[in-house]
């Protein structure tokens, strides 16, 4: 895994397309079958310590993190929170850079899109679940609704999108 982590950030840095697509595409889903088909990749703090400590790294390592959680995995009300504030700080470098012009990071277009349907999924998923966590009066989970009313609020989810669409000029 440290090796994949190693390479993955040599990539970014070169911002070698063909290299991070084969990385994504292959080796993460390798590993993930592998090694963490039935538990969590490490932590990012753990990642940040052994690896790097690179922010657009980082960012990139969480969204692949939080992705696996809701593929294979129970997902709590931390990791829906953890994977908001991580889409968050990614789609404000992401929109800051199609805006500028100056691109701090090359992704291969499947990430890129994949990124964004997950974004979709992550916000659907957490409205069922809020849904049916209100009508089933679970106290603990609606004080987490009351106590982080941002947390995939749909005003911000589309404010998102509709920036994303109008700084890529799609």
């Amino acid at each position: 895994v440290d090796h994949f982590l190693g390479q993955l950030l040599e990539a970014l840095k070169k911002r070698a397309i063909p290299e991070l697509h084969k990385l994504y595409e292959d080796t993460y889903n390798k590993l993930t079958s592998d090694l963490y088909s039935n538990k969590k990749w490490p932590q990012a703090d753990a990642v940040k310590e052994q690896v790097s400590d690179e922010p657009l790294f980082l960012i990139l390592y969480k969204e692949l993190y939080y992705r696996h959680i809701y593929a294979r995995l129970s997902v709590s009300l931390e990791d829906r929170r953890g994977s908001w504030e991580n889409y968050c700080k990614l789609l404000d470098l992401i929109i800051s850079d199609l805006e500028s012009g100056e691109l701090s990071m090359l992704l291969p277009a499947q990430w890129l899109w994949d990124m964004t349907d997950e974004f979709v999924y992550h916000y659907q998923t957490f409205c069922m679940m809020r849904g049916k966590a209100i009508k089933a009066q679970k106290e603990n989970d609606v004080a987490f609704f009351r106590e982080n009313p941002d947390v995939w609020k749909t005003t911000t989810v589309l404010t998102y999108l509709h920036r994303l669409v109008r700084a890529s000029k799609v």
